[in-house]
């Protein structure tokens, strides 16, 4: 028996689809908004972690606390919005609104369309994105506007002007509703081309575009947002290079980034697949830490590519994926959900499928928490790796002057933690690589 066929029982009229969606949605908030309190508790205490007490300082302890106290006040606002937003799409058929008028605009513009434009699908999927997308970014937009401009700003990260944040967010905007578009509606195609036998074709789609994506993002993707230069010549370089020849990785792939023109945050990270791949450093990492830092730094992240990380993530997406796609195959064509939300059986695959996410929306507390389970293993293991190649002094200094000048929360609720954060807090990775305290980095 198919999957879809021990699912048909699901397609019935007596489903109260709408209020089983907007349970699901609601209950997700409630969980997620009580793990954040149970940290918003861990945020109030006065004084950091025992373990480094003698590492930063009061001042820097409390601007840390301070800073993510505002954002957990900001987010949950954030996460209400979305939530009401949600409700109100489910409630007053908004995606069905959003088709209907998708149709008016093409047949308006009939008698300047070819028949074949006016009378596609694709393009009435592409009008009812661009709609979709449009009123979701004008959404968004003040709240955006507030982080960057209200919190960040407060807190002395935010380096943005008003142009190249808009800028960004156009770009971020015009990408991301291409290559949301181009992958719903492809995967609908397959979906009304193959009918109940389009698993199979939809996951190998689904595996293609991941693997598309993966591929252009270092090299096309990334550099509309940031300034990509090879990491300059110098003793620095040097350093990295030696580093990188005992591991095999192309000195060339090794480049710094222009994260001041945008913010004082600092961060590392190894991108790419294996025929791309890129050691991404920002430039206020480089300044705000010493060569040895640095170094202990990019050990880690050579870490990540002696263990091939990003292929296992990339392998866990693909399977994750394969994992919704044959999960929606059970929903895709179920009449009574359709029908509830305004749609017909003659309605494309897309719809169905963008119908299905929100009723599967309950697994994505897994899904995160299984993603997340799997990164921190993985910097346990890059931790380890640059411990045991001799740089766990420099990594563990490295770590915490990131946290100083991040203001990252110095300690975490163990559930919160476990579900929110892909990178265990900075008292865990000290103590897998057996921190010994040194005052001396307190007066840096």
């Amino acid at each position: 028996m198919s999957f879809v066929q021990t699912l048909s029982f699901l397609d019935n009229d007596s489903i109260p689809w709408k209020s089983i969606i907007i349970g699901i949605s609601i209950g997700k908030f409630v969980f997620e908004n009580y793990l954040k309190y149970r940290q918003y508790q861990v945020l109030s205490n006065p004084s950091p972690p025992k373990a480094l007490k003698s590492e930063i300082t009061l001042d820097v302890f409390q601007k840390s606390q301070d800073y993510t106290k505002t954002n957990f006040r900001f987010q949950f606002v954030n996460s209400l919005r979305r939530l009401i937003s949600n409700v109100i799409s489910i409630k007053y058929n908004i995606l069905h609104q959003y088709w209907s008028i998708s149709s008016d605009v093409l047949l308006n513009l009939s008698s300047v369309l070819p028949i074949s434009i006016s009378n596609s699908l694709i393009a009435q999927g592409l009008v009812f994105f661009g709609i979709k997308k449009v009123v979701d970014l004008l959404i968004s937009l003040p709240f955006d506007y507030y982080q960057t401009f209200v919190i960040e700003e407060k807190f002395g990260f935010n380096k943005f002007t008003l142009k190249s944040w808009s800028r960004d967010k156009f770009l971020s905007f015009i990408i991301s509703s291409i290559f949301s578009s181009i992958f719903t509606l492809s995967l609908g195609a397959i979906i009304d081309h193959f009918g109940d036998n389009y698993v199979v074709y939809g996951i190998a789609f689904y595996a293609i575009f991941i693997l598309f994506i993966f591929t252009i993002s270092p090299s096309l993707l990334s550099p509309l947002f940031y300034k990509f230069t090879p990491l300059e010549q110098g003793k620095l370089r040097d350093e990295i290079e030696e580093l990188a020849a005992k591991h095999g990785f192309p000195s060339r792939d090794l480049y710094v980034i222009d994260g001041s023109s945008k913010s004082s945050h600092s961060n590392a990270f190894l991108t790419g697949l294996p025929w791309n791949k890129r050691i991404v450093l920002f430039d206020t990492l480089i300044n705000d830490h010493s060569n040895e830092e640095v170094v202990a730094i990019v050990a880690h992240e050579f870490g990540h590519y002696k263990y091939g990380h990003t292929n296992k993530l990339t392998i866990f997406s693909i399977a994750d994926a394969a994992l919704w796609v044959y999960s929606s195959s059970g929903l895709i064509g179920n009449e009574s959900l359709l029908k509830e939300f305004g749609f017909d059986g003659n309605t494309p695959g897309f719809i169905g499928y963008i119908l299905f996410e929100k009723v599967f929306d309950f697994f994505s507390v897994i899904e995160q928490l299984a993603s997340n389970l799997l990164v921190r293993s993985f910097e346990y293991t890059a931790d380890k790796h640059a411990k045991d190649i001799g740089y766990s002094s420099s990594l563990r200094s490295g770590l915490i002057k990131l946290l100083g000048l991040n203001l990252m929360a110095t300690d975490s609720d163990w559930l919160y933690s476990t579900y929110f954060q892909n990178h265990p807090d900075l008292v865990e990775r000290l103590t897998a690589i057996d921190y010994v305290e040194d005052k001396s980095l307190k007066k840096d």
